[in-house]
């Protein structure tokens, strides 16, 4: 009897050990999911195709020749193709430039005194680009998703970060540089499907680097927001 008590409880020490390693297998199987450059880039496109408009904060270090230009700015965007950029700290603190789809004009104010002085210009005017002449339409996710589907099937380099955070590199062919930046650098959260860093290089050397936080999307931004 002691005996046959025995190997029952073996048996059943055997049963809930394999049971355990088993349900252990499945879980590391779906955390250990194989990342890829195709789900990084279809994660962000698919992303972004569930983006009425959205908000975020951005940090920003620009190089040009001897110039360095750091500001953070927030960034309204809508789907229609307005975009919206405040500059909270940094060179010109204050300005406010919307881009408007429908002119392909950029209206805004300088900062401090200035502010009452309204001006409607060119998108690529001295006055709404950054030292790298990079445009207010061009700083919008929506047009990274629109140049990173047109290049999607080209070579890239890619590497797994931790926390299932992956870096993509893809070169820029000329007509399709942005502020004469060769090569971009995309750092992507697969758990939010977004970029949350983006590097700019021109012949290997980096002029600009973006840190994005506070992503809001879908949500109800105020009446006039693109209208000053």
């Amino acid at each position: 009897m002691k005996k046959a008590n025995i190997l029952l409880f073996l048996f059943s020490l055997n049963f809930v050990l394999l049971s355990s390693e088993v349900k252990l297998k499945n879980v590391n199987s779906e955390k250990g999911e194989t990342l890829t450059k195709e789900i990084a880039i279809q994660k962000f496109l698919d992303k972004m195709k569930t983006v009425e408009n959205y908000e975020c904060i951005i940090n920003v270090n620009t190089i040009a020749g001897k110039r360095q230009q750091k500001r953070e700015m927030k960034i309204y965007y809508d789907k229609s193709g307005f975009v919206r950029l405040d500059i909270l700290k940094g060179e010109s603190r204050g300005s406010v430039a919307i881009y408007n789809p429908k002119t392909d004009k950029v209206r805004g104010h300088k900062g401090g005194l200035l502010k009452g002085i309204k001006l409607t210009l060119g998108k690529t005017n001295k006055q709404v680009v950054d030292i790298r002449g990079i445009r207010i339409d061009q700083a919008s996710f929506a047009f990274f998703a629109e140049r990173i589907e047109k290049f999607k099937a080209n070579p890239m380099l890619f590497s797994v970060l931790p926390d299932k955070k992956v870096a993509i590199t893809m070169n820029l062919k000329d007509k399709y540089r942005v502020g004469n930046a060769d090569k971009w650098k995309l750092f992507f959260d697969i758990n939010t499907g977004l970029i949350y860093r983006m590097e700019y290089f021109h012949d290997d050397s980096l002029v600009q680097e973006n840190y994005y936080s506070e992503f809001k999307s879908n949500i109800e931004m105020k009446k006039n927001i693109f209208k000053i």
